[in-house]
């Protein structure tokens, strides 16, 4: 408890401060959940969501922070004060996600509340009483402020239109991999890993530009050309967004089969059967990374995986994390999954070496020790990273499409989903 209360004091000052710095309005988005530790994911979508939302008005100025208090957003938005507060307390109110909402309002005299408004106080999540009653007499049983927060994520994902469920499956996918502790060269929410070109921010907007276009090919699950030509546009409204880094081009491949093969009962069969003639793609020189080790060491990549069908990550890769924390199942993946990010980047020595070393990585000395190792060799485990999106797609579809309400599958996601043993 005290290192949140020091962290809520360094928000304090923080907003202070840029208050003074822009003399603008200023949003500070958050989730709005109970906990000392609020790194989870759900409580990082909720936080996004909300600046989705924001997004669309003028902000001058943007930052985040990511620490025990979780991922929070401070928005210098250049429209009146009272305009701004209405509209985000319409957000708190009407969003899916917006009972889940801390969307705070500041100028240099301090907060603008509600009822500077006139606006009636916010409802507890449970009852009709005002929040800050029942938090401050703690009235409800923790167990039930829990189940609804995990009931609500969930009907936020289980949309009725089913290009906009999987846009929300895919984007929380993408984004949700940030929130491993270490990234081992990878971003984090927390690190840009070994990148100097980019941060979590550029990956979470990557995340929603190119869900929103992945998601238009889930009727073409039986098309392989046509999740080409989707995959092809994503990657250019990628580029477009992050003005041309790549955030997310090996993902945008992965996410459409594996939307796609979620769709039939066999999807390593069916996946398999999409890609059966993929390797002929090397036929033709297109200047790639996966072509230009294909050409030096006959690995196949991310090419030949889709032509087992991706078997691993449906047979080994997510029964695993079913069982163990995000931070032991990205390391797995560095150990086992053919990784052409990473070997492009560091070359075959280099690429034997750091799977090695992640054999030995049992206690949390030795992570970080081989965290900080990959970032001074420049190395980022990229394809691990999108493999980990992938598990997460896996684990959401299952979710919210097949799995019963059992205690054991609850008590497994307040575990993956709400950093809850």
């Amino acid at each position: 408890m005290t290192q949140l209360l020091q962290e809520r004091e360094s928000r304090a000052s923080l907003q202070k401060q840029i208050c003074q710095t822009y003399s603008l309005p200023l949003v500070v988005v958050k989730a709005n959940m109970h906990g000392e530790d609020k790194r989870s994911l759900i409580q990082t979508i909720v936080a996004c969501e909300g600046y989705f939302e924001l997004k669309k008005l003028n902000i001058s100025h943007h930052h985040y922070t990511y620490t025990v208090e979780g991922l929070i957003f401070y928005l210098s938005i250049d429209l009146p004060i009272e305009q701004i507060k209405r509209i985000c307390v319409d957000i708190e109110e009407n969003h899916p996600l917006g009972r889940l909402m801390d969307i705070d309002v500041f100028n240099s005299h301090g907060q603008i509340f509600r009822r500077n408004l006139n606006l009636d106080p916010r409802q507890c999540f449970i009852c009709n009483e005002v929040a800050h009653i029942c938090v401050r007499e703690q009235t409800h049983p923790i167990l039930d402020i829990e189940n609804f927060i995990l009931e609500t994520f969930k009907k936020h994902l289980q949309a009725d239109d089913m290009q906009v469920r999987w846009q929300r499956m895919i984007q929380t996918a993408l984004i949700g991999e940030l929130i491993k502790p270490l990234g081992y060269g990878c971003v984090t929410l927390s690190d840009q890993g070994s990148h100097s070109d980019m941060d979590a921010l550029l990956f979470i907007e990557s995340a929603h530009t190119v869900s929103m276009e992945i998601s238009k090919a889930f009727i073409f699950s039986k098309d392989f050309k046509q999740l080409r030509e989707v995959g092809k546009i994503a990657e250019q409204k990628m580029f477009e967004m992050t003005n041309g880094i790549n955030t997310h081009k090996g993902a945008i491949f992965l996410m459409l089969l594996v939307m796609a093969g979620l769709q039939h009962p066999d999807p390593v069969k069916h996946i398999s059967g999409l890609c059966e003639d993929i390797l002929s793609d090397f036929q033709v020189d297109d200047g790639s990374h996966g072509m230009h080790l294909h050409k030096q060491y006959g690995i196949t990549g991310i090419r030949g995986l889709a032509k087992e069908g991706f078997e691993d990550l449906f047979t080994q890769g997510y029964p695993y994390f079913q069982l163990h924390p995000i931070d032991d199942t990205f390391l797995r993946l560095i150990r086992e999954n053919p990784d052409t990010t990473l070997m492009y980047r560091g070359g075959q020595s280099l690429y034997n070496e750091c799977r090695e070393k992640a054999k030995r990585t049992e206690n949390s000395v030795e992570r970080i020790k081989f965290d900080r190792w990959m970032k001074i060799q420049g190395l980022s485990p990229g394809g691990s990273a999108d493999m980990l999106s992938a598990i997460l797609l896996i684990d959401l579809y299952s979710w919210i499409m097949e799995e019963t309400n059992d205690e054991p599958t609850h008590k497994d996601r307040y575990r993956r989903y709400l950093g809850i043993e």
